[in-house]
């Protein structure tokens, strides 16, 4: 691999920017990490900071100093409410902080707030704190260690919340329901899923169409995938998997979900999908176990691998997972020939697919995949591992000089490189920084 040392010019804002202006003036940091640290929403970048005083809070900019200050003090005085999951549905602005519904005379929970961009239209979605009797309307937001907590959904968010029981307004920490709001308390409602458990939990919501698909886990006993469909408050189950069988990994092709379960032996990776109607098809290879998987153009592809003896796993390929009038088919991409086994980091950058995966000198190659003309491409080889290059942690991410950038390190050095397609055969360039 050919490595060549970039001059130093703004190729990431990130990486390169001026100061705009000091929000916590001293050594510390003012940016607050989390999942979807920062927005854009007319015309102004939206983040959580830390500031002099007040906490980790709201804060703008226009991309001036003047223009780059803080929105709302969500938690009051010193608290901070770590403003985060920014979601845009509806022309409004949605987001997680955490929030005390006494003024601090009960602990912060996560609460959906909404916003119109400015200070008298940041409001959280809940009854008023000044009323009898005080509860919540509810509860505490669910935050899932993996996927998203706030969900776009026909103009209005989705989430999952517990801790509020919804017939009789005492707490339920059993219990995690299924709610939609459009930001205001009238609009905000739970989608009773009828025939689930009373102590199940929400999981995995996930838009595809004109619905809603999500996971419902019941601790110690089965797991069961729902869907609502927006047309009132009932959601409905579309199939439930006894025994030992995990429901999680959902994604969304078109109007259908796709989702694989998990658990001991043959109960491992097998794969499913929901239609629009409530349907579901299995896969046609018992044999065949999924890690990950990702779509383009209303195509879905995976990295898969074959335990032919149903516990010892073989090698793991790419593949196109299909209809047949039998099931779901897995197309093999590529043959045993060629060095692309094992892939992982899949990740969809401008309609192609980038992975890295084992080379011949015990490193790690990255490829590009074009599911137009189902041709491999390397990018790079030569890495002893690569991290996450974006903010969510994904290991490719494109720039603003329309390139793809990896976080990785080689014998040459560690740190981020940009994959060059300026031949057939892509070389990787290390960038100082």
């Amino acid at each position: 691999m050919l490595l060549e040392s970039l001059e130093r010019r703004a190729l990431f804002a990130a990486a390169y920017g001026q100061i705009l202006q000091d929000i916590n003036p001293g050594t510390g940091s003012s940016l607050s990490a989390g999942s979807n640290p920062s927005i854009a929403f007319n015309g102004k970048t939206y983040f959580a900071a830390t500031g002099y005083s007040g906490g980790s809070e709201l804060y703008a900019t226009d991309g001036t100093a003047a223009g780059t200050g803080r929105v709302a003090d969500l938690a009051y005085g010193d608290a901070s409410s770590h403003p985060r999951d920014f979601v845009i549905s509806g022309g409004k602005l949605f987001f997680i902080a955490d929030w005390s519904s006494q003024y601090g005379n009960q602990a912060l929970r996560a609460k959906l707030f909404v916003s119109d961009g400015t200070t008298a239209g940041t409001h959280v979605v809940e009854y008023d704190p000044n009323t009898f009797p005080q509860y919540d309307l509810y509860g505490t937001i669910t935050e899932p260690a993996d996927g998203p907590t706030l969900v776009a959904y026909n103009g209005k968010v989705a989430f999952a919340a517990h801790g509020a029981h919804p017939y009789y307004y005492v707490d339920n920490t059993d219990t995690s329901l299924l709610w939609v709001s459009d930001g205001t308390v009238s609009g905000t409602s739970y989608k009773f899923v009828s025939g689930a458990s009373s102590a199940s939990s929400v999981t995995n919501i996930t838009v595809a169409g004109s619905n809603l698909f999500f996971a419902i886990k019941t601790p110690g006993s089965y797991d069961s995938v729902g869907r609502y469909d927006g047309s009132d408050i009932q959601s409905t189950i579309v199939t439930t998997f006894y025994g030992q069988q995990s429901v999680g990994n959902f994604i969304a092709v078109g109007s259908s979900v796709y989702f694989r379960t998990s658990g001991s032996g043959p109960y491992d990776n097998l794969f499913y999908k929901a239609s629009a109607s409530g349907s579901i098809s299995t896969s046609v290879d018992p044999y065949l176990r999924l890690s990950e998987w990702a779509t383009v153009n209303g195509r879905l592809f995976a990295s898969g691998t074959y335990t032919y003896d149903g516990s010892v796993p073989q090698q793991a390929w790419l593949y196109e997972i299909v209809d047949s009038p039998n099931g779901l088919q897995a197309l093999l991409l590529g043959n045993s020939s060629q060095p692309y086994a094992s892939p992982t980091d899949l990740t969809v950058i401008d309609h192609f697919i980038y992975y890295d995966a084992p080379d011949f000198n015990s490193g790690r190659s990255i490829i590009r995949f074009d599911p137009a003309n189902d041709s491999f491409t390397f990018v790079g080889y030569g890495f002893s591992s690569l991290s996450g290059a974006s903010a969510d942690g994904a290991a490719f991410v494109k720039g603003p000089d329309g390139a793809v950038y990896v976080n990785g390190s080689t014998s040459y050095d560690a740190g981020l490189y940009r994959l060059s397609a300026t031949d057939s055969y892509f070389q990787s360039y290390p960038i100082n920084v």
